[in-house]
């Protein structure tokens, strides 16, 4: 017997993702980073549909764990492919994810050395999170928060 995997997923796997990438953030914040990066890489492999926007922030949350192990090769990799597929999303979408990501790579860029391309994104996503975020938001207070 062979069984195929469906484009769509059943509704259920989507909305049960969300709690894991929940977790694996938690994680991430406390440093317990191969631990989040196991929770998030499985977030990512068992998307039946890439293009969702929990893939794009468990990616994010890899180039997070990447960056805290230092490898910046794979947080560069990851920061892009975040930004990638999130330029392609199919499904759920919540507006201050695009801010999210733009603060990641700008960690991942500031970290590689690229201060000026760090610090335009940080103020594209400053100037988005003021359009969406409420004012006493870390996402507008904190320049560099890295929260969701």
């Amino acid at each position: 017997m062979t069984t195929a995997r469906d484009d769509a997923a059943p509704a259920s796997w989507e909305a049960a993702y969300p709690d894991l990438k929940k977790i694996a953030r938690a994680r991430l914040h406390s440093a317990q980073h191969d631990a989040a990066q196991a929770q998030l890489q499985r977030v990512v492999d068992d998307a039946a549909v890439k293009t969702w926007s929990h893939v794009a922030l468990a990616q994010a949350g890899l180039a997070r764990a990447a960056l805290a192990r230092s490898a910046q090769g794979d947080s560069q990799a990851l920061s892009q492919q975040a930004l990638a597929t999130c330029g392609g999303l199919s499904g759920f979408r919540d507006m201050r994810m695009q801010p999210y990501l733009w603060r990641v790579r700008a960690a991942v860029l500031a970290a590689a050395g690229d201060a000026a391309g760090a610090q335009a994104l940080r103020d594209q996503a400053l100037a988005a999170s003021r359009r969406y975020d409420a004012p006493d938001s870390p996402t507008v207070t904190e320049p560099q928060f890295l929260g969701l």
